[in-house]
C-alpha cells in the first residue's frame, strides 16, 4: 500500500487509540496486564522484605545505641516505610520493563489481529525465522543501548550549556519511538537501518509521539503501565507509518 501523508495528530493519536484498544480487546489483555500484575507482586514483594529486614536492623541498632524508646522506634519505623516505598516506587520502572521483555511481541502480533479485526486491510507479509528475528533484535538492541549510553555521557559532559538538554530529550523521544516500532519492523525482516529511515521519514511527527511516550515513562508507576502501550501504540504508529494498512476506525 502506498504511504499516505500523516497528520502531525498521527503519534498521539496512536497513544490514544492503543489505549481504547487494550480496553476494548480481552484478545490484548493476557499481554498488557499480566505483565502489570507481575510486576506489582514482585514489586510488594521487594517492598515487605525490605521493610521486615531494615525494620529488625533498625531496632536492633537502636537498642544498641540506647534509643530504644518506643515514640522513637515508631517515628523511625515510618520514615523507614516511606523510604521502602520510595524504592519500590522507583524500582517498580525497572522490574515492569525486565518482566514485559517476553510479553512485547506477542502484544504486538495481536494488536494487528485485533486491528484486522475492527476492520483494517494490512498488507500481506511474510514473518521471518526466528532465528533472523533475534539476530535483527539483537542488532536493534545493541544500537539503542549504545545510543542511549552516549546520551548519558555527552549529557553529563554538556550538562551545563544552556538548552542543550533539549537536545539530549529530542534525541530520548527518537530512540524511544525507534525502541517500539522495531517489534513488527523485525517480524517482518527490517533492519536497523531500514527502520531508522522509516522512522525519520516524518520527523517531527516521530518526534512527538516518542515525547508522548517519553513522558509517560518519566511518571513513577505511571511508566510500568505504560509498557504495554508503548507496545501497542508503536505497532499502529508503524502500520500507519509505511503505509501498510487501510484504517478503519476502531
Amino acid at each position: 500500500m502506498k504511504p499516505q501523508p500523516l497528520a502531525l495528530s498521527s503519534g498521539p493519536g496512536s497513544v490514544t487509540l492503543a489505549i481504547g484498544l487494550i480496553m476494548k480487546t480481552p484478545a490484548l489483555w493476557p499481554y498488557s496486564i499480566l505483565p502489570v500484575i507481575l510486576s506489582i507482586g514482585l514489586t510488594t514483594f521487594l517492598f515487605t522484605t525490605l521493610r521486615t529486614y531494615l525494620g529488625a536492623q533498625l531496632v536492633a541498632w537502636l537498642t544498641t545505641i540506647g534509643w530504644n524508646a518506643g515514640w522513637f522506634v515508631s517515628i523511625a519505623q515510618i520514615l523507614l516505610t516511606i523510604l521502602a516505598w520510595v524504592a519500590a516506587a522507583l524500582t517498580y520502572s525497572i522490574l515492569a520493563s525486565l518482566v514485559s521483555i517476553p510479553f512485547n511481541d506477542p502484544l504486538s502480533k495481536a494488536t494487528e489481529k485485533a486491528l484486522v479485526a475492527r476492520g483494517w486491510k494490512l498488507a500481506p507479509y511474510v514473518e521471518v525465522s526466528f532465528a533472523r528475528s533475534m539476530w535483527i533484535d539483537l542488532k536493534k538492541t545493541i544500537a539503542s543501548g549504545f545510543g542511549q549510553v552516549g546520551l548519558i555521557f555527552v549529557s553529563l559532559i554538556f550538562f551545563f550549556i544552556p538548552g542543550f538538554q533539549a537536545v539530549t530529550i529530542t534525541a530520548n523521544a527518537f530512540l524511544i519511538a525507534y525502541q517500539f516500532l522495531s517489534y513488527p519492523q523485525t517480524r517482518r525482516g527490517e533492519e536497523t537501518i531500514a527502520s531508522a529511515r522509516l522512522l525519520f521519514r516524518y520527523p517531527l511527527r516521530s518526534l512527538i509521539y516518542g515525547g508522548c511516550l517519553l513522558l509517560g515513562f518519566l511518571l513513577p508507576v505511571v511508566s510500568g503501565l505504560m509498557i504495554p502501550v508503548a507496545v501497542v501504540s508503536g505497532t499502529i504508529y508503524y502500520l500507519r507509518l509505511n503505509g501498510s494498512a487501510q484504517e478503519r476506525a476502531p
